[in-house]
């Protein structure tokens, strides 16, 4: 090592105690600065809400009369209405045959379906009972 970096090395073992205390003591101030910026956030952000709160309360509600004409909806709701009860009046009477036997189709194929499920679950029921 040089003379120099001897010097400097003696000079930091004989100032260790006061150098140590002087970072000691610029920590704690930091700190206490920190905990002071973080205080005064905390209670702007408080005080911001509280007084939103306070404002929002106290504002008055305004309302504003209009009027609207539906007439134009009504009519238009009104023939949909007319084009469903028309519709509902078609009876199986009046259907071709061939959608009258097709509808029977599907009624007869949703009741064997059922069955089929029926009879599935009642064998289900008796291989367990056994």
């Amino acid at each position: 090592m040089s003379q120099k970096k001897v010097d400097q090395y003696k000079e930091q073992k004989a100032n260790r105690k006061q150098i140590l205390q002087k970072e000691k003591r610029i920590l704690l101030i930091e700190k206490i600065i920190g905990g002071l910026v973080c205080a005064a956030l905390v209670v702007w952000v408080c005080f911001s809400v509280v007084n939103k709160a306070v404002n929002r309360g106290s504002d008055k509600v305004q309302t504003i009369d209009t009027a609207i004409n539906v007439s134009a909806l009504d009519d238009y709701l009104g023939s949909i209405d007319s084009y469903f009860d028309e519709a509902e009046e078609v009876t199986d009477e009046e259907m071709p045959p061939e959608e009258a036997a097709a509808e029977e189709n599907v009624e007869a194929a949703g009741e064997n379906a059922e069955a089929a499920g029926e009879n599935a679950e009642t064998e289900e029921a008796s291989d367990k009972a056994e």
